[in-house]
């Protein structure tokens, strides 16, 4: 059965974005400030695509007891919302999967998350 919900964290671009700029260096001599407008919305929009992937990696690194069958963003909205998965509702055995307490908030520490609870969020088919 395919998952209808995913829970874990959402993520704006900003936050993403945020994280790309400190964890995923620009090449060797590229300085964004010389680069035209479209150029750096490139660089920015491919720096975003490296940080969706070595994001989760690095989290589920972080904290090896979560779910490890996860290890990925979803898109959530068109504004550019993504939802950091630490389960879904694919199985019963994914859905019950147990959280340890503090790996969720060291996560959400990690990120910045403030307040932020994880939830079940529903996803697109």
């Amino acid at each position: 059965m395919a998952a209808t919900h995913v829970y874990g964290f959402i993520l704006c671009r900003e936050l993403i974005e945020r994280w790309a700029m400190q964890h995923c260096p620009l090449p060797e001599g590229l300085d964004m400030s010389t680069l035209s407008p479209e150029e750096a919305r490139i660089e920015r929009s491919v720096t975003r695509a490296l940080a969706c992937t070595l994001l989760p990696m690095t989290i589920y690194r972080e904290f090896p007891r979560l779910p490890s069958e996860w290890y990925r963003l979803v898109l959530m909205d068109d504004y550019g919302r993504y939802i950091l998965v630490l389960k879904d509702n694919g199985t019963v055995a994914q859905a019950n999967a147990k959280l340890e307490p503090e790996d969720v908030e060291g996560v959400r520490v990690m990120l910045e998350l403030e307040t932020q609870k994880p939830k079940w969020y529903p996803i697109m088919e």
